[in-house]
């Protein structure tokens, strides 16, 4: 099970290559910058859920369309 990793030990090797981390809260969502790279392939705009950009199929890359 991924949680039960000793997770502390990894990070112990893992900092040096990390470099600085940066937490910041943004005003970002999914949608706000959406880029139709392939138009009439896929999923498309109409599949896009804007009350609750959050949802899944507003992350998933487009799958391609039955012929």
């Amino acid at each position: 099970v991924p949680d039960d990793l000793p997770y502390e030990d990894v990070l112990k090797v893992a900092y040096p290559y990390l470099g600085t981390f940066h937490s910041a809260a943004v005003d970002w969502d999914p949608l706000m910058t959406r880029n139709d790279l392939f138009p009439g392939f896929g999923n498309g705009p109409t599949r896009l859920d804007p009350a609750d950009p959050w949802q899944f199929a507003n992350f998933i890359v487009p799958t391609p369309r039955a012929v």
